[in-house]
């Protein structure tokens, strides 16, 4: 587990991150929209940037900002955009970076990338070029990077950004099972990504932590907001105007169903079982929640 206490951090007169706390466990997701603080929060448990305030503990070791440097050897970390020496061939590229990491002994070398490159699906492509892999193979190559060394903690920004809808299912099951004894942290605004792979999530906006809990619970956090009203296609931008617009089903062409966040119940609206993108959204819009207290279920 990875304990995030109060941290705060600023660049120069703008605060990013508020006292933001969290309690990281098993496959963890941060979602928020953009510019909440997640890229820094992201970097600071990386440990590429110091805090001004707050404090870390992993698995009961406390760090301070500067020192979370010292268990970098244990954490494992894949940015959005991984396309390092794209003229090299995969396997060119894992040695260069193996060598880097410390392993020394050629045919131990050869033997960790060979093990690395099974595990994610691309021993066949050992001899490509790394600018002729698809998003997706790049995706499973950073991940193979990673696993060089085999790191207790996983963090990982935007994992599926950039993937067709085959590579998406394809690197979320890769996720899946490499997730044992291992913890993941996954960075995204893509709310189908966390609702498939996370068992915990926190919400962040604008530097400030506003809710933790299983996708589950955040769901339920709408409950009584969730509503489906029928209208015709005229009526969509009043409707926008009025409600939190969720989703749009064509029942035919005069007819919409139409899924929405409201306090109040719109007039002959059905009630809908939440999901998470209702939960998310409704945090976000600030219902239910007090505004210095975050939520936690």
């Amino acid at each position: 587990m990875i304990q995030v206490r109060n941290l705060t951090k600023s660049y120069k007169y703008k605060k990013i991150l508020s006292e933001a706390t969290l309690n990281i466990e098993g496959i963890y997701g941060l979602i928020g929209p953009n510019g909440a603080g997640k890229t820094t929060l992201m970097r600071i448990l990386a440990g590429l940037v110091s805090v001004n305030e707050g404090e870390i503990l992993v698995e009961s070791d406390k760090f301070q900002s500067k020192d979370l440097k010292s268990v970098r050897n244990n954490i494992g970390y894949l940015p959005q955009d991984f396309n390092m020496y794209p003229k090299a061939t995969v396997f060119e590229c894992l040695e260069h970076i193996a060598i880097l990491k410390g392993l020394k002994d050629r045919k131990e070398r050869r033997n960790r990338i060979e093990q690395v490159l099974e595990q994610v699906n691309l021993l066949e492509a050992t001899k490509q070029k790394v600018h002729k892999l698809s998003g997706g193979m790049r995706k499973r190559l950073g991940i193979a990077q990673v696993f060089l060394t085999d790191p207790g903690i996983l963090i990982i920004d935007e994992p599926t950004a950039g993937l067709d809808i085959f590579e998406r299912i394809r690197f979320r099951n890769l996720l899946r099972e490499i997730s044992k004894d291992k913890t993941i942290i996954i960075f995204s605004h893509i709310v189908e990504d966390v609702e498939f792979l996370c068992t915990k999530l926190g919400i962040i906006k604008e530097g400030k932590v506003l809710a933790e809990g299983t996708p589950s619970e955040i769901a339920q956090t709408s409950s009584g907001l969730v509503w489906e009203i029928q209208a015709h296609p005229d009526h969509l931008p009043e409707i926008f105007k009025q409600y939190t617009v969720i989703d749009i089903k064509q029942q035919d062409y005069n007819l919409l169903d139409i899924r929405i966040l409201s306090e109040q119940k719109p007039n002959k609206a059905t009630p809908l079982k939440p999901t998470l993108i209702d939960g998310y959204l409704s945090i976000i819009n600030g219902w239910g929640i007090e505004k210095d207290e975050p939520i936690k279920i």
